[in-house]
């Protein structure tokens, strides 16, 4: 009943099933996946499909994933993790683990699997199910189903930065200047959203309808899992050194009087640009520089240039 590394990030708080999904920091991740989870990055629509509604979030967080996976929103990592948290000190707990009864963590547990689907598997968290007369049962528990992804990239591609940055130019903005041999990492996946938990595109009460671009020096804002509201900047852009030792050229951002813009359960959320008072959807968070503190961002327009069949809904 242990909580891995990955799973202690996401079960400090009580885990909300919202109906509706809007802007706000929602987890999601493949159904029974206790590995990686990632961030909802906001509602797109597709124009050959007029009525359904979609998703994007980061690709590296849906794991050995193809077309037709299934997409679970909260993540079984933060449901499971919040579960696993909670477990020694419940009902629930086989009396050789449990430490004491704490009635206000055994209702919250209790509740999770109400709300939540458990599926048995042959590892995973051990607990007594008060639905079977206490009977002891290994499983995993899952949020509620989105969808199943559609359209995936993950991978390294020339010439997007140097492209952006004619795009910038043409609306008067400061360039990156970007060489055309340089690669930049592609990193998102698109899945269908059941349209009965559609809110909108909506962030801090107001609708996202416009989508902007991230130019040198432009302020922007996004919400995380738990680190909330930050505020930035784009910096420019560094070169990225990823795990696989591959380096490619990135929009860095660097959060406001010396705080993280970003935190590792990130990736996947919209980073949105001020514009007018207002706000813009911007890009697609896909990455963190530890070492720098910058946060690594892929512009949506070279998301969306890449599926054009998808826009900004």
């Amino acid at each position: 009943m242990s909580v891995n590394g990955f799973e202690e990030i996401w079960d400090k708080d009580p885990v909300h099933d919202a109906d509706k999904i809007t802007l706000t920091a929602v987890s999601v991740g493949v159904e029974g996946c206790l590995y990686m989870a990632g961030s909802f990055g906001g509602f797109l629509k597709r124009t050959s499909s007029p009525g359904l509604c979609f998703g994007i979030t980061a690709a590296h967080y849906l794991p050995e994933s193809d077309l037709s996976t299934p997409v679970c929103s909260p993540s079984s990592v933060e449901v499971t993790g919040r579960l696993n948290r909670l477990l020694r000190y419940t009902t629930l707990c086989p009396t050789t683990d449990r430490l004491h009864i704490n009635q206000t963590k055994d209702m919250e547990a209790k509740s999770l699997l109400q709300q939540f689907r458990f599926m048995d598997t042959p590892s995973g968290t051990l607990l007594l199910d008060p639905a079977t007369e206490f009977q002891p049962k290994i499983g995993v528990l899952t949020g509620t189903r989105v969808g199943h992804i559609v359209a995936s990239r993950f991978g390294n591609q020339q010439r997007l930065l140097h492209d952006y940055d004619q795009r910038l130019a043409a609306l008067g903005h400061d360039i990156f200047r970007a060489d055309p041999s340089w690669e930049t990492r592609m990193d998102w996946s698109i899945f269908s959203c059941d349209p009965a938990r559609y809110g909108g595109n909506v962030y801090d009460g107001e609708a996202i309808e416009q989508t902007g671009v991230l130019y040198p020096g432009a302020e922007v804002e996004k919400i995380g899992r738990t680190t909330g509201a930050q505020n930035g900047y784009v910096n420019c852009f560094f070169l990225q050194r990823w795990h696989s030792s591959v380096s490619t050229h990135e929009i860095a951002i660097i959060g406001e009087l010396g705080r993280s813009f970003a935190e590792v359960r990130d990736s996947g959320r919209c980073v949105f640009v001020k514009v007018n008072h207002g706000y813009q959807a911007a890009g697609i968070l896909i990455g963190i520089n530890q070492k720098n503190d910058f946060a690594i961002v892929t512009p949506l327009d070279l998301i969306l240039a890449s599926v054009p069949e998808y826009e900004w809904a």
